[in-house]
């Protein structure tokens, strides 16, 4: 009986396999069965689209309102923060070179008081805290602090 040559056997018998000239796959490793592949992402995308395409639509509630009142507003004001307090409204407003914060008569719309930020503010949002009137600034990131009497008693970043 005569020896043939052999190449190198593999973990699990037979010879190890060349690879075809152009070809990806390292030696010993198995080909990658994109059809295989392919299968399974329409499988997977079809599946989910049924699954989207067939749940009952949401049923969302329809909310309506009613107007309890109507209050007289300086309209050329451009409101950034409102909060209603005690019977005033504390607002903040913006715009470059016309922001303001302000303590307003909800009955008439008077501007009872009023402090006026530097130009190169823009006022925004308001919050009441403790008897501090928080007022923040669009860009600059910086949030003023008055008393109630609109005196500025700080400042942060």
């Amino acid at each position: 009986m005569a020896n043939k040559k052999r190449g190198p056997s593999r973990a699990f018998g037979g010879p190890a396999e060349t690879p075809a000239p152009g070809s990806t796959n390292s030696p010993g490793k198995r080909p990658v069965n994109w059809n295989l592949i392919a299968l399974f992402l329409i499988i997977s995308i079809g599946g989910t689209y049924l699954a989207i395409a067939m749940r009952p639509p949401l049923e969302l509630p329809t909310y309506t309102y009613r107007k309890l009142n109507e209050y007289p507003h300086d309209k050329t004001a451009f409101t950034q923060g409102l909060v209603e307090d005690s019977g005033f409204l504390w607002e903040s407003t913006g715009l470059y070179g016309e922001s303001t914060i302000r303590k307003v008569d909800l009955e008439s719309g008077e501007v009872l008081a009023q402090k006026s930020l530097d130009e190169k503010y823009f006022g925004e949002g308001l919050a009441i805290l403790n008897d501090r009137l928080y007022q923040l600034t669009w860009k600059a990131g910086i949030c003023f602090v008055y008393d109630r009497e609109l005196n500025e008693v700080g400042q942060f970043k």
